[in-house]
């Protein structure tokens, strides 16, 4: 068995951004070596989240008002007092969401449906440097 480790970094524009990753995590399976076995991608970060989903204009104008319904902003939190934040809904969606995704990996291919893409969804206030770790266990 071997393992794989790679980083990606994605640049955010902050408050629901989302960005299709899935071809990196291939192109990281690809160049892994790996034939079967399965991928994970986690996002290094609580105030983001890494979620299977059709990655499509619909999809991408509904997440905000999903996740607002989730985990509405303008709720007086906890965190937000303590720490003089405005980021606790961003935290919460974060926890709910996850921050990994693992996939299976056959004949060195995603085995995702056919309308399945990972996706980097950011969720906190402002643009941030993301750090996605993609790694790669298999033979």
């Amino acid at each position: 068995m071997q393992v794989s480790t790679h980083q990606l970094t994605i640049q955010t524009e902050g408050v629901i951004d989302m960005h299709d990753i899935t071809g990196e995590v291939q192109r990281t399976v690809q160049q892994s070596g790996c034939r079967n076995g399965l991928v994970t991608a986690f996002v290094r970060h609580t105030t983001a989240a890494i979620m299977i989903g059709e990655y499509e204009p619909g999809l991408i104008h509904d997440m905000p008002a999903y996740i607002e319904r989730l985990a509405p902003a303008g709720v007086d939190y906890r965190h937000n007092q303590v720490n003089h934040d405005d980021n606790a809904h961003s935290h919460l969606a974060g926890s709910v969401i996850g921050p990994s995704e693992t996939v299976p990996v056959v004949d060195g291919r995603l085995v995702l449906g056919t309308w399945q893409q990972i996706i980097l969804v950011e969720l906190d206030t402002h643009p941030r440097s993301r750090e996605v770790v993609i790694q790669v266990v298999g033979e």
